[in-house]
């Protein structure tokens, strides 16, 4: 399990555009499916299955409520071995 701490966090999980993802060297994107909470200042989820070894982005993409969806970047590269 991982967990990101923040503000304005909350997405909605039936929106394929929105949610946890892992953008790849290549720039393909894996989004996280396993959600254990997922609110405004919290999210707590399991990283997607299946990833292949290589360094990650990590994103929030959420939606404000105006149909524009909003991106956040997580600072660090994570490395999957």
């Amino acid at each position: 399990m991982a967990e990101i701490n923040g503000y304005r966090l909350k997405f909605d999980e039936a929106d394929p555009t929105q949610g946890i993802f892992f953008i790849a060297a290549d720039g393909s994107a894996s989004r996280a499916s396993l959600m254990v909470k997922n609110s405004r200042r919290q999210l707590i989820f399991e990283a997607p299955a299946g990833l292949t070894a290589g360094d990650y982005t990590v994103e929030v993409r959420s939606s404000l409520g105006n149909g524009h969806v909003r991106v956040g970047h997580l600072p660090a590269t994570l490395t999957v071995a």
